[in-house]
């Protein structure tokens, strides 16, 4: 299927549920980045496949296209060989950006500084409860080797 206005593809696309949706960034009543969300993004039920294909190679788009749901972000000048992969691809469930467009993604990825984070937090009670089982721990090892051992002599 082939439209130009972007609710009119999200109805469409609705109605007739191809295996991949290749949508570009700017067209009329709502963006190609609105589609996006709108067929494959957070809280959608059904979800359809959803490649971005574009000549607009900015990385706020690419963010905000993978943000909602997007399997895909190619650039046109990637040629159809490229485009037709990465519609292989979406129809197995995978994946595909451009070239391009990836290598600055590492780029981005490996430059950010790294944050450590548990996976799941101890609250402050259960703070609170470790540290006296560590406590008590503490005291009865201390304490035990102090009494000796029954049936054995001190020495």
């Amino acid at each position: 299927m082939s439209d130009a206005d972007g609710s009119e593809c999200v109805e469409l696309a609705r109605r007739l549920r191809p295996e991949v949706c290749l949508v570009d960034i700017r067209m009329p009543n709502l963006d190609g980045l609105a589609v996006t969300r709108l067929l494959a993004g957070p809280g959608v039920v059904d979800t359809l496949r959803v490649a971005v294909v574009t000549t607009f190679d900015q990385d706020d788009y690419v963010d905000t296209a993978i943000r909602n749901g997007a399997c895909g972000f190619l650039l046109r000048d990637a040629g159809p060989e490229l485009l037709v992969e990465a519609v292989r691809s979406a129809v197995r469930g995978g994946a595909m950006v451009s070239p391009a467009v990836t290598v600055r993604l590492l780029r981005h990825w490996a430059s950010r500084p790294r944050r450590v984070t548990r996976a799941n937090p101890l609250t402050g009670r259960e703070l609170d409860i470790a540290r006296l089982g560590a406590g008590r721990h503490r005291f009865r090892t201390s304490t035990v080797p102090a009494l000796g051992t029954p049936g054995v002599p001190d020495g």
